[in-house]
């Protein structure tokens, strides 16, 4: 363990969806207190949340653990996804075994991340297990990652995750599975000009990369 790094001794953590009983749970969560971080804590606290799912534009769970201080749940993070797609333009290589961009819209089946906000509490904070230690938010994440890909084998037929951050918010995401789209995927018609698309492909994608 390094110096001058809050660790957590244990860090067992469950996930469900986020219902109208968990609206009390929702009040002391704190993503940050000015915005844009300050947002994404609001979101969970909102009617919106609930306007989202019945409409299914999204869908939200919540992370929470036991503190072991008050023998209470708590709310760890939260995260909400929606299915999409990754539109692009198919690619192949030509005889001279260069990349040659077609005008053949595809799309790439996937899930977006549309909102991940971890609590002030657990921001900055690290668990060590047997093997490696990682920031709480890393594990958490990771864990997100985990259940989409077992909804790729189960449920839905899903190729892709990807996600819009802020620049603040781009390093985080870079060490844990995604990497910037760049001028990979045609631009997306609910971009903001200020956040970047990061992407991770979880299953083989055919004309990505000239395959």
């Amino acid at each position: 363990m390094m110096k001058n790094r809050k660790y957590i001794d244990d860090f067992n953590f469950n996930i469900r969806i986020f219902s109208e009983k968990d609206r009390i749970l929702a009040q002391s969560f704190n993503t940050g207190k000015e915005y844009p971080e300050k947002g994404i804590g609001d979101y969970l606290k909102s009617d919106e949340i609930f306007k989202d799912m019945a409409s299914s534009d999204a869908i939200t769970y919540i992370v929470t653990c036991i503190n072991k201080i008050n023998d209470t749940e708590e709310i760890v993070a939260y995260f909400s996804i929606t299915s999409s797609s990754l539109p692009y333009f198919y690619r192949d290589i030509d005889d001279s075994g260069n990349y040659v961009i077609s005008d053949i819209l595809c799309g790439i089946s996937a899930i977006k991340i549309n909102m991940f906000g971890v609590d002030c509490k657990f921001q900055n904070v690290f668990y060590k297990d047997s093997i490696e230690e990682k920031p709480v938010s890393a594990w958490i994440f990771e864990a997100i990652i985990g259940m989409i890909d077992e909804m790729a084998t189960n449920t839905l037929g899903i190729k892709a995750i990807y996600l819009h951050t802020l620049p603040s918010a781009k390093d985080f995401y870079c060490k844990n599975y995604m990497k910037p789209a760049g001028s990979y995927f045609y631009p997306l018609s609910d971009n903001d000009d200020e956040l970047e698309i990061l992407y991770t492909l979880i299953r083989e994608v055919k004309g990505l990369n000239g395959k």
